[in-house]
């Protein structure tokens, strides 16, 4: 659904520059150049957190995915602000609660919702500190936020939120700010660019133009080959799928009309004392997203005073329990991870599957969340003690790796660097005796995404064969799947999870069908790119993956899977 949407924006935002939408009034050649999805037939859409930084100023001006908003109303009231320049496309500094409702700041009661970052929404609500903190023009009155690292957070009911001192920030490239002073938006703030953070203490380069401390690093000291040159050349890598960058292609939207307390009553009369009406649960659970499933089993517990999830298991069974089951246990995304990780190492006999495409699937700010959340779950200190305790030898230290965050996070580049390091690997590997697998792990775990790219093409050109195919044999089984795995969702994040959806139902060979994976795969993946998976493995394999699952399961947990993946 989404690259249609895209290729839409973008030809509308070439469009616009020459003309106006029909129905819209002409207003000389200004517009508010917004993202595109915050823009319906030519009207601003004000709720969720897209419209943080609107850009006023010539049509020609609006490029990427935004596009020209021509709402009359609130271009008169920018029009009339003084010290815009018309000339350029502006930041509008004052906030949007003033040009949108003329002065007056938007009201938050308590129980309602805001769109804030995952990390700071825990089991859906926010605590009493972070309320007074968040950017109070972020609320949204449906339940859903436009950017895919938030989600919409209620109050606390005893939280009377107010406008709290705004601390100083600079909007920076990541890479020059440490994770401790990154800072969330706040009421008052200009906001970032998609590919910076608000940042207490940006660390300048040496001979850079900033001011120190409070200094703002300029465009001149960004990487040449930066996130956007990188996602241009590899959009569905790991780096760009779950940013601002590029948009999967989800087969789950959230529910429109959407009303916790109606659903939550229907499963009530559908899940009996010892049995319940399937139907009543696919069609609920599986239309509905994380938050919107999290809500549902609060209602549902506040109504009929039982945990949704033991209710469902207690009577439903088999592959079909696990599946609604899987649907109604967390809040969100980071959570359910956490989770799966948690019951593949605390099982008899560690699942390395899971492990492994859990932490290889995820980037360091990720891995970072999904280890808060193990830690809550687990009553561990650490994620990294209890893969100490189930891993050993080069796949122990490939996976602390991943969790300490050892990866470069900027997009720097070096073609000469690469053609080094592919020389190293080279010898490493087929130039030698045996395989010096140290090079492997620390260039596989601590260059960033973009280098590694880099290093994978100049190592091909090298040996003249393809550098998955240099990995093969080289390595034990989980070693060898996991330096492969980092190669591919380096390249394309879909297409290894393509791949292990394929393991999953038809198995390492002579294997049986493995349903946690598929099961897990589904349900994380279909809020975010489960339809460009689905599209991946079409092109693997000549054939649908919707079809794949409907042949290899049955009765209601087949339906279920089905419309999981956007089937009817």
């Amino acid at each position: 659904m989404y690259r249609p949407l895209l290729l839409f924006a973008a030809l509308l935002c070439v469009a616009s520059a020459g003309r106006v939408p029909r129905g819209v009034p002409a207003l000389n050649n200004t517009c508010l150049c917004v993202p595109f999805y915050n823009c319906e037939d030519g009207q601003l859409i004000t709720d969720g957190a897209g419209l943080l930084n609107p850009r006023f100023g010539p049509r020609d001006k609006c490029t990427d995915f935004n596009i020209c908003c021509n709402d009359e109303q609130t271009i008169k009231k920018i029009e009339a602000k003084p010290g815009v320049d018309k000339s350029v496309m502006t930041t509008i500094k004052d906030g949007i609660s003033e040009l949108f409702s003329g002065g007056s700041k938007p009201s938050v009661g308590a129980g309602e919702c805001v769109c804030v970052a995952f990390y700071l929404c825990d089991g859906g609500v926010l605590s009493k500190e972070i309320a007074n903190q968040v950017d109070l023009r972020q609320v949204s009155s449906t339940g859903r936020c436009n950017n895919d690292n938030e989600q919409c957070c209620s109050l606390p009911r005893s939280a009377e939120p107010t406008a709290p001192l705004v601390p100083a920030c600079n909007c920076t490239s990541r890479q020059y700010c440490s994770e401790r002073d990154v800072q969330p938006l706040r009421l008052g703030q200009v906001a970032c660019r998609s590919d910076e953070v608000c940042c207490s203490n940006p660390q300048v380069p040496t001979g850079g133009s900033g001011t120190g401390a409070g200094g703002i690093v300029p465009d001149t000291e960004r990487p040449d080959y930066d996130l956007w040159k990188f996602c241009k050349s590899y959009p569905l890598s790991v780096a760009c799928v779950r940013s601002r960058q590029i948009t999967g292609r989800p087969t789950l939207l959230p529910a429109k009309n959407f009303d916790p307390d109606l659903d939550a009553d229907e499963l009530n009369k559908a899940i009996g004392r010892w049995d319940a009406t399937d139907s009543v649960l696919i069609d609920i659970l599986t239309r509905r997203t994380f938050e919107q499933r999290y809500l549902i089993a609060q209602a549902y517990y506040r109504k009929s005073g039982r945990n949704l999830a033991d209710a469902i298991s207690s009577t439903t069974r088999g592959h079909f329990d696990d599946l609604m089951v899987a649907l109604v246990r967390n809040a969100g995304y980071y959570e359910y991870l956490a989770e799966e990780l948690r019951d593949a190492m605390h099982r008899a006999g560690t699942d390395e599957d899971t492990v492994l495409e859990t932490l290889i699937s995820s980037t360091s700010e990720e891995i970072q969340i999904i280890r808060r959340h193990y830690s809550r779950l687990s009553g561990n200190p650490d994620l990294i003690a209890d893969i100490k305790d189930d891993f050993s030898g080069d796949l122990e230290d490939i996976l602390v790796a991943l969790v300490n965050g050892s990866r470069d996070n900027s997009f720097r580049v070096s073609k000469t660097l690469a053609a080094e390091q592919a020389a190293a690997l080279y010898q490493a590997g087929e130039g030698r005796l045996g395989t010096e697998e140290e090079t492997f792990k620390y260039y596989l775990t601590h260059e960033n995404y973009a280098q590694l790219a880099l290093i994978f093409s100049e190592y091909e050109q090298l040996a003249r064969e393809s550098f998955a195919e240099a990995l093969e044999d080289e390595f034990s089984r989980h070693v060898e799947d996991a330096t492969l795995a980092i190669v591919e969702v380096t390249r394309n994040l879909p297409r290894f999870l393509a791949l292990r959806l394929h393991d999953a139902l038809w198995g390492r060979g002579p294997l049986s069908k493995d349903d946690s994976s598929l099961i897990r795969l589904i349900v994380s993946r279909a809020e975010i790119d489960l339809g460009t998976i689905s599209e991946e493995y079409y092109t693997l394999y000549d054939r649908k993956l919707i079809d794949d699952v409907q042949l290899k399961s049955t009765g209601d947990y087949d339906t279920a899977l089905s419309r999981l993946l956007g089937g009817n």
